[in-house]
């Protein structure tokens, strides 16, 4: 369980009075065992599930740089704004339409994005070719995850992608962020299935 911390506590850089929003915070122990460590100004975490918030409080304590809201991360947009970094681990692997995830995260425009999924990337993930996965395109609608439509002309992803963590960076470079490093993880605190943290930055 730790060892999955200690490598994302070393991977995971945040500036001194960085404001933090996770998305999915969960039981809090990403909070607990590795942001918490920083001297961040402002955390806030968003949870739709009561009892997981529950769960984080018991296992944070109290602490007035934290606010949990609970909702989802699509109905939470305004959290988003003049924020420092923002963090999504755990949640994708979960989503049944993951590259919305990645749209909405992209459309925040928040210039440094943690991001982790299962999966192993490949060693040549920065020279991968991803022509064959096509192209992405500016459109008056997007679907959001529970499939209804958006108007907004926003930058999309093609939909119908077979979801591999290795085509993650492509979808993060077509929508402007690029892939600043990454860390392969072989012991995570839910299982021993590989998981791989991400680090984007705003182009």
């Amino acid at each position: 369980m730790y060892e999955y911390f200690n490598i994302v506590k070393d991977f995971i850089t945040i500036p001194d009075n960085s404001s933090i929003v996770e998305i999915a915070s969960g039981h809090g122990l990403l909070y607990k065992n590795v942001i918490s460590k920083s001297n961040i100004s402002k955390y806030t975490g968003i949870e739709p599930n009561k009892l997981f918030i529950n769960k984080f409080w018991d296992n944070v304590g109290q602490d007035n740089r934290v606010t949990i809201v609970n909702s989802t991360y699509e109905e939470s947009r305004e959290l988003f704004d003049n924020v420092d970094i923002v963090i999504c681990a755990g949640l994708a692997y979960h989503l049944p339409y993951p590259t919305h995830l990645v749209e909405y995260l992209a459309n925040t425009k928040v210039k440094e994005l943690y991001f982790e999924s299962f999966g192993e990337l490949d060693s040549d993930v920065f020279n991968f070719d991803y022509k064959h996965w096509g192209s992405c395109s500016y459109t008056d609608e997007e679907l959001n995850i529970v499939g209804n439509r958006q108007v907004g002309s926003r930058l999309t992803l093609p939909i119908a992608i077979t979801t591999n963590i290795n085509i993650y960076p492509h979808w993060f470079k077509m929508l402007g962020y690029k892939l600043d490093k990454y860390e392969n993880i072989n012991d995570t605190f839910s299982s021993k299935s590989q998981v791989c943290i991400m680090k984007f930055i705003k182009q």
